[in-house]
């Protein structure tokens, strides 16, 4: 049985026998009681509290996540915790609950904020009361505080930041002027993307669809600097239609919309309020009933 990890070095001596044992219980089917069982076994006096680990070893913070995963499906399977809840959000729920100290609470819970704090998620105004009663540190504090008025501020109804980008031939395109009497739906993405690059195909029919309606289709790339000509060859290449502009990796109105990954998908209205801040993808059906709603 693992005992009490009270050194760098016991620490990362006894990874290998934890995880040969937590291992050997994936190995073999088993009842969910069974696999309650074994993990008591497997993480007994395993101290998830000692902040002086976590901040020297590597391989404690590995197995501090894995024994939170570990208490997020025990809490699946004794509850119907699941039936409303993201994977993220029982995490950090399960994260607040379990772990008292204070330094790990918020190291752990800080960088998932800006895939929890998302103006599309029910649960947002919750999320963020319970992490700032919780948190001590006031630069997290500053930093969530910042993120939940940027997402409060350009959620469904508010008005959209406005942008200027460079298209492939170094014309700058102003936001203002593709809003004028038109919807616009736009496809955050990098060209570096695979699921990005899956959604052109779907992309280029919602172009054709709508071809004559007031709507414009205008895809921004967040490619590095470095990039850029690449992200040219792309567009000519592949003969990508709609309004192609070039924002890079760190513009303000990727920013202002809190995006932390790719694709994602906005849709505006005419007078450049947010219908969606997380529009459904092209290659969703969804989509396509909400524009004929819109445009007919």
């Amino acid at each position: 049985m693992i005992r009490t990890f009270t050194t760098v070095e016991a620490m990362n001596a006894s990874r290998n026998k934890l995880m040969e044992l937590v291992g050997k219980m994936y190995a073999k089917r088993m009842e969910p009681k069974d696999h309650l069982m074994i993990n008591k076994l497997a993480w007994a006096d395993f101290d998830i509290n000692n902040a002086d680990l976590f901040k020297l070893s590597g391989n404690y913070r590995y197995m501090l996540d894995r024994k939170i995963a570990e208490m997020v499906s025990a809490e699946k399977m004794k509850t119907s915790y699941a039936s409303n809840k993201s994977a993220d959000e029982m995490t950090f729920d399960v994260t607040l609950k379990e772990i008292s100290n204070p330094y790990i609470k918020q190291r752990l819970t800080f960088p998932t904020m800006r895939l929890l704090l998302r103006p599309s998620r029910d649960s947002v105004d919750a999320i963020y009361s319970k992490f700032m009663a919780m948190a001590t540190d006031q630069y997290y504090k500053t930093q969530v505080e910042t993120l939940y008025k940027s997402i409060k501020l350009y959620g469904k109804g508010g008005q959209t930041p406005l942008f200027v980008f460079d298209d492939v031939n170094n014309k700058p395109i102003a936001l203002k002027d593709i809003l004028k009497g038109n919807y616009v739906y736009i496809d955050i993405w990098a060209t570096w993307c695979g699921p990005c690059i899956a959604e052109i195909p779907s992309l280029k029919k919602m172009e054709e669809k709508y071809h004559d309606k007031p709507i414009k289709f205008v895809s921004i790339s967040i490619d590095a600097d470095k990039d850029k000509e690449k992200w040219k060859s792309f567009v000519k290449d592949k003969q990508l239609g709609g309004i192609q502009v070039y924002a890079g990796r760190n513009s303000d109105f990727v920013t202002k919309y809190n995006v932390p990954f790719i694709p994602r998908f906005i849709l505006l209205d005419p007078n450049g309020k947010i219908v969606s801040e997380d529009a459904e993808r092209p290659s969703n059906p969804k989509l396509q009933e909400q524009l004929d709603k819109l445009l007919n």
